[in-house]
């Protein structure tokens, strides 16, 4: 696993045709009529030189879902490229109208990838902490804090506990 993400690097001279990102993310967002759209795509694709997919076909290259990847992308831990294409119209008194159509949007896929190396190394992780946690349980039984308390992890595990025990304890109250 990598120390720092590979994000995309913008070159300067780009920057001005894939637009700037939103505030906190990493989301350029442009756009402008279909002239523009054909030069915003072909920066994206020198930038993006593994290519690039739909936010919502990002489950093909990690394991998350289109949730995920949407929340990422606000979180800035993935880099998206949007455009959307407008037209202006003008109305019978020559009122200018803006009239924005569906965004084109694409993620990197090389920082899919790295996503997904990623999160298959955290998994790792969790994997064996819980083989660890197991050891510790076959070999010392269960886990007692300081006071000689068992420790629950779950609240319901607690509760269920305690009502065995009042239980039992009303039992060898009715035998006496």
């Amino acid at each position: 696993m990598t120390t720092e993400f590979p994000f995309e690097k913008i070159p300067e001279k780009l920057k001005k045709i894939i637009g700037e990102p939103d505030p906190g993310t990493r989301i350029y967002r442009a756009e402008g009529g279909q002239e523009e759209h054909a030069k915003w795509f072909k920066a994206i694709h020198k930038i993006c030189t593994e290519g690039m997919i739909s936010p919502g076909g990002a489950g093909s290259f990690a394991p998350v879902s289109r949730a995920a990847v949407y929340k990422a992308l606000r979180e800035g831990r993935l880099s998206a490229f949007f455009f959307h294409t407008t037209k202006t119209y003008f109305s019978w008194m020559g009122k200018e109208f803006k009239y924005r159509d569906t965004p084109y949007g694409y993620v990197s896929v090389r920082e899919l990838k790295a996503w997904n190396e990623n999160l298959q190394a955290r998994a790792e992780r969790i994997v064996a902490l819980e083989e660890q946690r197991a050891l510790f349980l076959e070999t010392r039984g269960t886990p007692d804090d300081e006071r000689g308390r068992e420790i629950y992890y779950y609240p319901k595990d607690r509760i269920r506990v305690e009502r065995e025990k009042a239980k039992q304890q009303k039992k060898a109250a009715k035998k006496k």
